[in-house]
């Protein structure tokens, strides 16, 4: 419960959309440590680092991920309204 609501609060830190991709790289870092057994780590310190130090870079990452998947989406919708080509309705 502590680690979900720390993911909110540093997604809100990071103004929502720009927080997003950091807060969850730090999420799973912290994940990723219990399960190599680190059980005793300081949570907040460790999110905290881990946000601070990669928040260009998973934000970048992140940045390009959406545009991939907006793109998706509006070829697809574009695809399906008005090309109407079998093979793409299908999969949709």
């Amino acid at each position: 419960m502590y680690l979900h609501f720390l993911g909110v609060v540093f997604t809100l830190l990071g103004l929502g959309v720009f927080g997003i991709s950091p807060a969850t790289a730090a999420l799973f870092s912290v994940i990723h440590k219990w399960f190599e057994e680190y059980f005793d780590i300081q949570i907040f310190k460790n999110l905290f680092s881990v946000y601070k130090i990669h928040f260009f870079e998973t934000n970048s990452l992140g940045i390009i991920l959406i545009s991939i998947g907006m793109f998706l989406y509006v070829d697809m919708n574009i695809s399906q309204k008005y090309i109407e080509f079998f093979m793409f309705i299908s999969f949709y």
